[in-house]
Protein backbone atom coordinates (compact mmCIF):
# COMPACT_ATOMS: atom_id res chain seq x y z
CA UNK A 1 0.00 0.00 0.00
CA UNK A 2 1.24 3.36 -0.90
CA UNK A 3 1.98 5.28 2.33
CA UNK A 4 2.60 9.09 1.07
CA UNK A 5 4.50 10.85 3.51
CA UNK A 6 4.79 15.16 2.03
CA UNK A 7 7.70 16.76 4.31
CA UNK A 8 7.14 20.36 5.45
CA UNK A 9 6.87 23.63 3.93
CA UNK A 10 7.64 27.14 4.20
CA UNK A 11 5.60 28.25 1.46
CA UNK A 12 1.89 27.12 2.90
CA UNK A 13 0.18 28.37 -0.37
CA UNK A 14 1.21 25.70 -2.08
CA UNK A 15 1.13 23.01 0.06
CA UNK A 16 -2.84 22.78 0.66
CA UNK A 17 -5.76 24.66 -0.82
CA UNK A 18 -9.22 25.33 1.88
CA UNK A 19 -11.76 23.76 -0.34
CA UNK A 20 -13.48 22.11 2.29
CA UNK A 21 -15.68 23.88 4.56
CA UNK A 22 -17.44 22.97 8.23
CA UNK A 23 -21.10 24.33 8.27
CA UNK A 24 -22.07 23.34 11.70
CA UNK A 25 -20.57 22.01 14.90
CA UNK A 26 -22.39 21.03 17.86
CA UNK A 27 -20.97 19.62 21.29
CA UNK A 28 -23.59 20.33 23.34
CA UNK A 29 -21.17 22.56 25.74
CA UNK A 30 -24.05 23.61 27.50
CA UNK A 31 -25.53 23.52 31.18
CA UNK A 32 -27.09 20.26 32.33
CA UNK A 33 -30.83 20.25 31.90
CA UNK A 34 -31.17 22.92 29.93
CA UNK A 35 -33.06 22.50 26.89
CA UNK A 36 -31.71 22.64 23.34
CA UNK A 37 -34.11 25.35 22.56
CA UNK A 38 -32.78 27.44 25.29
CA UNK A 39 -29.43 26.94 23.46
CA UNK A 40 -29.83 27.92 19.57
CA UNK A 41 -31.79 24.97 18.66
CA UNK A 42 -35.30 25.26 17.44
CA UNK A 43 -38.56 23.24 18.11
CA UNK A 44 -40.41 21.42 15.11
CA UNK A 45 -43.85 21.85 14.84
CA UNK A 46 -45.86 22.51 18.35
CA UNK A 47 -44.81 19.79 20.72
CA UNK A 48 -43.64 20.40 23.98
CA UNK A 49 -43.70 17.00 25.65
CA UNK A 50 -40.69 15.07 26.69
CA UNK A 51 -38.18 18.36 25.61
CA UNK A 52 -34.90 17.28 24.52
CA UNK A 53 -32.19 17.87 27.14
CA UNK A 54 -28.90 18.59 27.75
CA UNK A 55 -27.70 15.71 29.34
CA UNK A 56 -25.12 15.31 32.20
CA UNK A 57 -21.99 13.99 30.66
CA UNK A 58 -20.77 13.77 26.91
CA UNK A 59 -19.58 10.89 24.51
CA UNK A 60 -16.64 9.82 24.22
CA UNK A 61 -14.82 8.35 20.63
CA UNK A 62 -10.92 7.88 20.31
CA UNK A 63 -8.84 10.61 18.54
CA UNK A 64 -12.26 12.11 17.04
CA UNK A 65 -12.15 16.24 17.31
CA UNK A 66 -16.05 16.05 18.79
CA UNK A 67 -15.08 13.59 21.61
CA UNK A 68 -15.87 14.49 25.11
CA UNK A 69 -16.05 18.16 25.03
CA UNK A 70 -19.30 19.42 27.16
CA UNK A 71 -22.22 17.23 27.42
CA UNK A 72 -25.02 15.43 25.13
CA UNK A 73 -28.29 15.69 23.94
CA UNK A 74 -30.81 12.97 25.11
CA UNK A 75 -33.73 11.69 22.95
CA UNK A 76 -36.78 9.47 24.26
CA UNK A 77 -39.54 8.69 22.84
CA UNK A 78 -42.83 11.13 21.28
CA UNK A 79 -42.02 13.99 22.42
CA UNK A 80 -40.78 17.24 21.03
CA UNK A 81 -38.22 17.69 17.74
CA UNK A 82 -35.56 19.87 17.20
CA UNK A 83 -33.55 21.43 14.34
CA UNK A 84 -30.58 23.63 13.76
CA UNK A 85 -29.24 25.41 10.28
CA UNK A 86 -26.45 25.33 8.59
CA UNK A 87 -25.21 27.72 5.17
CA UNK A 88 -26.98 25.46 2.70
CA UNK A 89 -25.79 23.52 -0.37
CA UNK A 90 -27.33 22.49 -3.13
CA UNK A 91 -24.20 20.71 -5.15
CA UNK A 92 -21.23 18.51 -4.00
CA UNK A 93 -21.97 16.30 -1.11
CA UNK A 94 -22.58 17.22 2.16
CA UNK A 95 -21.54 15.05 5.65
CA UNK A 96 -22.56 14.73 9.10
CA UNK A 97 -20.79 12.65 11.61
CA UNK A 98 -22.31 12.12 14.95
CA UNK A 99 -21.85 10.13 18.28
CA UNK A 100 -24.45 8.38 19.29
CA UNK A 101 -24.93 5.81 22.52
CA UNK A 102 -28.13 3.90 22.18
CA UNK A 103 -29.74 2.62 25.60
CA UNK A 104 -32.88 1.30 24.31
CA UNK A 105 -34.28 0.25 20.78
CA UNK A 106 -37.16 -1.25 19.80
CA UNK A 107 -38.86 -2.23 16.23
CA UNK A 108 -37.08 0.41 14.40
CA UNK A 109 -37.67 4.36 14.29
CA UNK A 110 -35.37 7.49 12.96
CA UNK A 111 -33.63 10.15 15.31
CA UNK A 112 -31.89 11.80 12.95
CA UNK A 113 -32.09 13.72 9.35
CA UNK A 114 -31.73 16.30 6.79
CA UNK A 115 -34.42 19.24 5.94
CA UNK A 116 -34.03 21.27 3.09
CA UNK A 117 -33.25 25.24 4.28
CA UNK A 118 -36.97 25.79 4.26
CA UNK A 119 -37.72 24.45 7.77
CA UNK A 120 -41.56 24.58 5.84
CA UNK A 121 -40.53 21.89 3.91
CA UNK A 122 -41.53 17.76 5.64
CA UNK A 123 -39.15 16.43 3.62
CA UNK A 124 -36.63 14.33 4.89
CA UNK A 125 -33.35 13.11 3.76
CA UNK A 126 -30.84 10.91 5.28
CA UNK A 127 -32.56 9.67 7.79
CA UNK A 128 -30.95 7.78 10.35
CA UNK A 129 -32.93 4.95 12.07
CA UNK A 130 -31.58 2.15 14.61
CA UNK A 131 -33.72 -0.79 15.84
CA UNK A 132 -32.83 -3.60 17.96
CA UNK A 133 -33.11 -7.29 16.56
CA UNK A 134 -33.86 -10.65 18.22
CA UNK A 135 -30.25 -11.27 19.41
CA UNK A 136 -30.42 -8.30 21.71
CA UNK A 137 -27.93 -6.46 19.60
CA UNK A 138 -28.79 -3.44 17.23
CA UNK A 139 -28.79 -2.87 13.50
CA UNK A 140 -28.46 0.82 11.60
CA UNK A 141 -30.53 1.71 8.62
CA UNK A 142 -30.58 4.86 6.29
CA UNK A 143 -33.39 6.23 3.50
CA UNK A 144 -33.04 8.92 0.89
CA UNK A 145 -36.00 10.71 1.10
CA UNK A 146 -39.85 10.91 2.78
CA UNK A 147 -41.03 12.58 -0.53
CA UNK A 148 -42.85 9.95 -3.19
CA UNK A 149 -43.48 6.88 -1.84
CA UNK A 150 -41.09 6.26 1.02
CA UNK A 151 -38.88 3.29 0.14
CA UNK A 152 -37.72 0.65 3.20
CA UNK A 153 -34.82 1.80 5.53
CA UNK A 154 -31.73 -0.03 4.38
CA UNK A 155 -30.70 -1.88 7.09
CA UNK A 156 -27.17 -2.73 8.31
CA UNK A 157 -26.48 -6.19 10.23
CA UNK A 158 -27.88 -6.51 13.63
CA UNK A 159 -24.13 -6.52 14.93
CA UNK A 160 -23.59 -3.29 17.03
CA UNK A 161 -24.33 -3.20 20.75
CA UNK A 162 -26.18 -1.23 23.35
CA UNK A 163 -24.59 1.40 25.36
CA UNK A 164 -21.67 1.19 23.30
CA UNK A 165 -20.93 4.59 21.36
CA UNK A 166 -20.48 4.64 17.49
CA UNK A 167 -19.56 7.74 15.13
CA UNK A 168 -22.12 7.57 12.70
CA UNK A 169 -21.70 9.26 9.05
CA UNK A 170 -24.35 10.60 6.76
CA UNK A 171 -23.45 11.34 3.29
CA UNK A 172 -26.09 13.27 1.03
CA UNK A 173 -24.11 13.32 -2.75
CA UNK A 174 -25.80 15.93 -5.39
CA UNK A 175 -25.91 14.21 -8.60
CA UNK A 176 -27.08 17.11 -11.25
CA UNK A 177 -28.19 13.87 -14.03
CA UNK A 178 -31.63 13.73 -13.13
CA UNK A 179 -33.87 15.38 -10.15
CA UNK A 180 -34.20 11.45 -9.01
CA UNK A 181 -30.54 10.36 -8.90
CA UNK A 182 -29.08 11.85 -5.85
CA UNK A 183 -26.99 9.25 -3.31
CA UNK A 184 -27.67 8.70 0.20
CA UNK A 185 -25.58 6.30 2.58
CA UNK A 186 -24.77 5.76 6.12
CA UNK A 187 -21.63 4.91 8.02
CA UNK A 188 -21.04 3.02 11.34
CA UNK A 189 -17.34 3.53 12.74
CA UNK A 190 -16.37 1.84 15.53
CA UNK A 191 -13.99 2.83 18.09
CA UNK A 192 -11.38 3.13 18.01
CA UNK A 193 -11.25 2.88 14.09
CA UNK A 194 -10.94 6.78 12.30
CA UNK A 195 -10.82 6.38 8.97
CA UNK A 196 -8.80 9.74 6.87
CA UNK A 197 -10.17 8.92 4.25
CA UNK A 198 -13.49 7.69 3.24
CA UNK A 199 -14.07 3.96 3.47
CA UNK A 200 -17.17 2.11 1.60
CA UNK A 201 -20.40 2.31 3.56
CA UNK A 202 -21.76 0.68 5.65
CA UNK A 203 -25.48 1.10 4.37
CA UNK A 204 -25.66 2.31 0.79
CA UNK A 205 -25.34 4.52 -1.67
CA UNK A 206 -29.17 4.57 -1.83
CA UNK A 207 -30.35 6.24 -5.39
CA UNK A 208 -33.93 5.15 -5.75
CA UNK A 209 -36.60 7.37 -7.97
CA UNK A 210 -37.26 9.42 -5.27
CA UNK A 211 -37.16 13.22 -5.65
CA UNK A 212 -33.82 14.77 -5.16
CA UNK A 213 -33.46 17.70 -2.17
CA UNK A 214 -33.55 20.70 -3.95
CA UNK A 215 -30.72 21.96 -1.27
CA UNK A 216 -29.60 20.88 2.16
CA UNK A 217 -29.74 23.35 5.59
CA UNK A 218 -30.79 21.77 8.48
CA UNK A 219 -30.11 18.90 10.56
CA UNK A 220 -33.44 17.54 12.83
CA UNK A 221 -33.27 15.80 15.74
CA UNK A 222 -36.29 13.40 16.31
CA UNK A 223 -38.19 11.67 19.20
CA UNK A 224 -40.37 8.86 17.85
CA UNK A 225 -43.08 7.02 18.68
CA UNK A 226 -43.86 5.21 22.18
CA UNK A 227 -43.37 1.72 20.02
CA UNK A 228 -40.73 2.12 17.76
CA UNK A 229 -38.21 4.85 19.35
CA UNK A 230 -34.91 4.64 20.47
CA UNK A 231 -33.34 6.34 24.05
CA UNK A 232 -30.17 7.70 23.15
CA UNK A 233 -27.62 10.04 23.43
CA UNK A 234 -26.18 12.06 20.91
CA UNK A 235 -22.85 14.25 20.47
CA UNK A 236 -20.13 15.82 18.55
CA UNK A 237 -22.26 16.73 15.66
CA UNK A 238 -20.48 17.93 12.63
CA UNK A 239 -21.85 18.93 9.10
CA UNK A 240 -18.96 19.50 6.66
CA UNK A 241 -18.48 19.34 2.50
CA UNK A 242 -15.65 16.37 3.00
CA UNK A 243 -15.21 13.15 4.69
CA UNK A 244 -11.63 14.85 6.51
CA UNK A 245 -13.49 17.58 7.78
CA UNK A 246 -16.69 15.80 9.17
CA UNK A 247 -14.49 13.34 10.27
CA UNK A 248 -11.96 14.91 12.17
CA UNK A 249 -8.75 13.54 14.20
CA UNK A 250 -7.85 15.91 17.06
CA UNK A 251 -4.47 14.11 16.65
CA UNK A 252 -3.35 15.53 13.11
CA UNK A 253 -0.53 17.82 13.89
CA UNK A 254 0.48 18.18 10.17
CA UNK A 255 3.11 20.91 10.83
CA UNK A 256 4.16 23.37 9.08
CA UNK A 257 7.61 22.83 8.56
CA UNK A 258 10.14 20.65 9.85
CA UNK A 259 13.81 21.49 11.68
CA UNK A 260 16.50 19.09 10.85
CA UNK A 261 18.86 17.85 13.54
CA UNK A 262 22.71 18.17 13.27
CA UNK A 263 24.56 15.32 14.34
CA UNK A 264 27.59 15.45 15.95
CA UNK A 265 29.12 12.39 15.18
CA UNK A 266 29.85 10.60 12.12
CA UNK A 267 26.73 8.68 10.77
CA UNK A 268 27.39 5.22 9.95
CA UNK A 269 25.30 4.17 6.42
CA UNK A 270 23.81 0.83 7.75
CA UNK A 271 20.68 1.29 7.46
CA UNK A 272 20.42 0.20 11.50
CA UNK A 273 19.60 4.26 12.86
CA UNK A 274 21.68 3.15 16.13
CA UNK A 275 24.06 6.45 16.28
CA UNK A 276 22.85 8.42 19.20
CA UNK A 277 22.42 11.65 16.77
CA UNK A 278 18.96 10.17 16.01
CA UNK A 279 17.86 10.49 19.35
CA UNK A 280 15.93 13.35 19.89
CA UNK A 281 15.94 14.01 15.80
CA UNK A 282 12.60 15.27 14.41
CA UNK A 283 10.32 12.46 13.45
CA UNK A 284 7.30 12.20 11.65
CA UNK A 285 4.81 9.69 12.72
CA UNK A 286 2.03 7.59 10.23
CA UNK A 287 0.10 5.02 9.79
CA UNK A 288 -3.26 4.59 11.85
CA UNK A 289 -3.76 5.02 15.49
CA UNK A 290 -0.29 7.06 14.73
CA UNK A 291 -1.45 9.60 17.86
CA UNK A 292 -1.60 6.88 20.50
CA UNK A 293 1.90 5.63 19.34
CA UNK A 294 3.49 9.80 19.88
CA UNK A 295 6.88 10.15 21.72
CA UNK A 296 8.00 13.50 22.21
CA UNK A 297 9.51 15.43 19.27
CA UNK A 298 6.60 12.83 16.90
CA UNK A 299 4.59 14.73 14.68
CA UNK A 300 1.64 12.86 13.24
CA UNK A 301 1.17 13.54 9.46
CA UNK A 302 -1.26 11.42 7.98
CA UNK A 303 -4.43 10.56 9.74
CA UNK A 304 -4.38 7.32 8.44
CA UNK A 305 -5.61 8.66 4.98
CA UNK A 306 -6.51 5.84 2.53
CA UNK A 307 -5.58 6.48 -1.29
CA UNK A 308 -6.00 3.71 -2.24
CA UNK A 309 -8.93 1.94 -0.81
CA UNK A 310 -10.09 1.39 -4.17
CA UNK A 311 -7.78 -0.10 -6.92
CA UNK A 312 -7.75 -2.12 -10.40
CA UNK A 313 -5.83 -5.50 -10.54
CA UNK A 314 -5.85 -7.31 -14.04
CA UNK A 315 -9.17 -5.38 -15.25
CA UNK A 316 -10.44 -6.05 -11.79
CA UNK A 317 -11.63 -3.58 -9.32
CA UNK A 318 -11.27 -4.04 -5.65
CA UNK A 319 -12.38 -2.03 -2.86
CA UNK A 320 -9.62 -2.50 0.46
CA UNK A 321 -10.27 -0.15 3.03
CA UNK A 322 -7.05 0.42 5.36
CA UNK A 323 -7.34 -1.96 7.93
CA UNK A 324 -3.64 -2.49 8.01
CA UNK A 325 -1.86 -1.07 11.96
CA UNK A 326 1.75 -1.02 10.67
CA UNK A 327 3.09 2.72 11.65
CA UNK A 328 6.52 3.98 10.62
CA UNK A 329 8.51 6.90 12.46
CA UNK A 330 10.30 8.80 9.97
CA UNK A 331 13.47 10.64 11.18
CA UNK A 332 15.95 13.73 9.69
CA UNK A 333 19.71 14.65 10.63
CA UNK A 334 22.11 16.44 8.43
CA UNK A 335 26.19 15.80 9.17
CA UNK A 336 27.79 18.68 6.96
CA UNK A 337 26.29 17.92 3.14
CA UNK A 338 24.91 15.07 3.75
CA UNK A 339 21.08 14.65 4.45
CA UNK A 340 20.47 11.47 6.06
CA UNK A 341 16.43 10.44 6.43
CA UNK A 342 15.50 7.15 8.12
CA UNK A 343 12.54 4.98 9.01
CA UNK A 344 11.67 2.80 11.58
CA UNK A 345 8.41 0.44 10.69
CA UNK A 346 6.77 -2.23 12.70
CA UNK A 347 5.63 -3.86 9.51
CA UNK A 348 4.62 -7.44 10.12
CA UNK A 349 4.48 -7.92 5.53
CA UNK A 350 7.69 -6.98 4.16
CA UNK A 351 7.13 -7.22 0.56
CA UNK A 352 7.89 -6.13 -3.31
CA UNK A 353 4.42 -5.91 -5.96
CA UNK A 354 6.03 -5.15 -9.07
CA UNK A 355 8.02 -2.06 -9.05
CA UNK A 356 6.29 -0.92 -6.08
CA UNK A 357 8.47 -2.12 -3.15
CA UNK A 358 8.57 -2.10 0.88
CA UNK A 359 10.59 1.35 1.16
CA UNK A 360 10.95 5.00 0.19
CA UNK A 361 10.63 6.71 -2.87
CA UNK A 362 11.73 10.40 -2.75
CA UNK A 363 11.67 13.39 -4.64
CA UNK A 364 13.97 16.40 -4.01
CA UNK A 365 14.64 19.97 -6.08
CA UNK A 366 18.20 20.30 -6.22
CA UNK A 367 20.00 23.94 -6.44
CA UNK A 368 18.21 24.94 -9.94
CA UNK A 369 14.28 23.66 -8.73
CA UNK A 370 14.69 20.73 -10.80
CA UNK A 371 13.08 17.48 -9.22
CA UNK A 372 15.58 14.52 -8.73
CA UNK A 373 14.26 11.18 -7.50
CA UNK A 374 15.84 8.31 -4.93
CA UNK A 375 14.41 5.16 -4.20
CA UNK A 376 15.41 2.41 -1.51
CA UNK A 377 13.09 -0.61 -1.45
CA UNK A 378 13.14 -4.03 -0.77
CA UNK A 379 13.76 -6.18 -3.78
CA UNK A 380 11.44 -9.87 -4.61
CA UNK A 381 14.72 -11.49 -6.73
CA UNK A 382 15.86 -14.59 -6.12
CA UNK A 383 18.73 -14.46 -3.54
CA UNK A 384 18.12 -10.74 -3.09
CA UNK A 385 14.88 -10.92 -2.35
CA UNK A 386 16.13 -10.03 2.07
CA UNK A 387 17.93 -7.00 0.44
CA UNK A 388 17.17 -3.39 -0.35
CA UNK A 389 17.61 -1.59 -3.44
CA UNK A 390 18.77 1.75 -3.64
CA UNK A 391 18.57 3.82 -7.10
CA UNK A 392 19.27 7.53 -7.74
CA UNK A 393 18.99 10.15 -10.84
CA UNK A 394 21.60 11.88 -10.29
CA UNK A 395 25.31 9.60 -10.31
CA UNK A 396 27.19 9.14 -6.89
CA UNK A 397 24.48 11.51 -5.41
CA UNK A 398 24.03 9.39 -2.40
CA UNK A 399 23.41 5.95 -0.73
CA UNK A 400 21.02 3.76 1.05
CA UNK A 401 21.45 0.58 3.65
CA UNK A 402 18.25 -1.14 4.44
CA UNK A 403 17.90 -3.64 7.98
CA UNK A 404 15.72 -6.76 8.71
CA UNK A 405 15.96 -7.25 12.18
CA UNK A 406 15.50 -11.18 14.00
CA UNK A 407 11.89 -11.93 12.94
CA UNK A 408 11.78 -10.30 9.64
CA UNK A 409 12.08 -11.80 5.93
CA UNK A 410 11.10 -10.30 2.61
CA UNK A 411 8.39 -11.67 0.58
CA UNK A 412 7.30 -14.33 2.36
CA UNK A 413 3.35 -14.83 3.39
CA UNK A 414 4.07 -17.28 5.79
CA UNK A 415 5.98 -15.69 8.14
CA UNK A 416 5.13 -12.33 10.67
CA UNK A 417 7.54 -9.98 10.47
CA UNK A 418 9.41 -8.25 12.44
CA UNK A 419 9.39 -4.43 11.17
CA UNK A 420 12.53 -2.84 9.61
CA UNK A 421 14.87 -0.24 9.41
CA UNK A 422 16.06 1.70 6.47
CA UNK A 423 18.75 4.81 6.12
CA UNK A 424 19.05 7.24 2.94
CA UNK A 425 21.86 9.57 2.18
CA UNK A 426 21.67 12.34 -0.12
CA UNK A 427 24.72 14.66 -0.79
CA UNK A 428 23.27 18.19 -0.94
CA UNK A 429 26.73 19.66 -3.13
CA UNK A 430 26.16 17.19 -5.80
CA UNK A 431 22.13 19.04 -5.90
CA UNK A 432 24.30 22.13 -6.45
CA UNK A 433 24.18 22.97 -2.64
CA UNK A 434 26.46 25.32 -1.03
CA UNK A 435 27.22 24.48 2.42
CA UNK A 436 25.50 27.57 3.81
CA UNK A 437 21.98 25.69 2.25
CA UNK A 438 19.21 26.33 5.51
CA UNK A 439 15.87 24.80 3.29
CA UNK A 440 15.43 21.82 0.79
CA UNK A 441 12.03 20.94 -0.53
CA UNK A 442 11.13 17.45 -1.18
CA UNK A 443 8.66 14.95 -1.19
CA UNK A 444 8.29 11.07 0.19
CA UNK A 445 6.22 7.97 -0.40
CA UNK A 446 6.60 5.05 1.81
CA UNK A 447 5.43 2.33 0.13
CA UNK A 448 3.77 -0.49 1.84
CA UNK A 449 2.42 -3.96 -0.20
CA UNK A 450 1.23 -6.92 2.07
CA UNK A 451 0.70 -9.97 1.34
CA UNK A 452 3.40 -10.82 -1.73
CA UNK A 453 5.11 -14.11 -1.64
CA UNK A 454 8.61 -14.50 -3.71
CA UNK A 455 8.16 -17.46 -5.84
CA UNK A 456 10.95 -17.81 -8.66
CA UNK A 457 8.66 -20.23 -10.80
CA UNK A 458 6.24 -17.37 -11.44
CA UNK A 459 6.06 -16.16 -14.75
CA UNK A 460 7.38 -12.13 -15.16
CA UNK A 461 6.97 -10.12 -12.35
CA UNK A 462 8.68 -12.65 -10.29
CA UNK A 463 6.92 -12.44 -6.87
CA UNK A 464 3.62 -12.53 -7.72
CA UNK A 465 1.32 -14.77 -5.68
CA UNK A 466 -2.40 -15.03 -5.34
CA UNK A 467 -3.27 -11.50 -3.03
CA UNK A 468 -3.35 -12.57 0.43
CA UNK A 469 -6.58 -10.71 1.71
CA UNK A 470 -6.00 -11.98 5.25
CA UNK A 471 -2.94 -10.08 5.72
CA UNK A 472 -4.10 -6.59 4.55
CA UNK A 473 -5.05 -4.07 1.93
CA UNK A 474 -3.40 -4.15 -0.99
CA UNK A 475 -2.14 -0.41 -0.38
CA UNK A 476 -2.43 1.25 3.07
CA UNK A 477 -1.78 5.07 2.31
CA UNK A 478 -0.47 7.04 5.65
CA UNK A 479 -0.96 10.53 3.62
CA UNK A 480 -3.42 12.22 1.74
CA UNK A 481 -1.57 13.07 -1.19
CA UNK A 482 -0.54 11.24 -4.30
CA UNK A 483 3.22 11.06 -5.76
CA UNK A 484 5.15 14.22 -6.22
CA UNK A 485 2.37 16.31 -5.90
CA UNK A 486 3.19 19.03 -4.10
CA UNK A 487 6.64 20.10 -2.40
CA UNK A 488 7.69 20.89 1.47
CA UNK A 489 9.99 22.18 2.73
CA UNK A 490 13.15 20.63 5.45
CA UNK A 491 14.70 23.56 7.28
CA UNK A 492 18.36 22.97 8.43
Amino acid sequence: MKRTLLLFGLIFAVCFTASAQVLLQENFNYTAGTALTANGWTITGTSVTNVVNVANSGLSYSGYVGSNIGNAASLTTTGQDVYNSFASKNSGTVYASLLVNISAAQIGDYFFHFTQGLITSNAFYGRVFVRMADNGKLAFAITKSSVAAPILPVYTDSVYLPNTTYLIVVKYKFNATTTTDDEVSLFVLTNPALPGSEPSPTAGPISTTQTDATDLGIINLRQGTATSAPTLLVDGIRVATTWGDAVKSMYYDNPSKLVVKNAEAPVVLDGKLDEADWNGAPALLFGNGAFAKKQPGDMTVSNGFDLKASFDVNGVTYHRPNVDSSWARVKFIRKGMDLFVGIQSNDKSICRFDWEGEGLFLQIKDNASVTKEYKLYYQNIAGNKDTIKYEESVLNSGAGMGFLPAGSTANDTTNVDNGYTAELRIRLDKLGYAPGVNAVQMSMNIFDPDGFQFNAALPWPNGMSPWDSARGSYYKSWWGSEWGDVMKTLEF
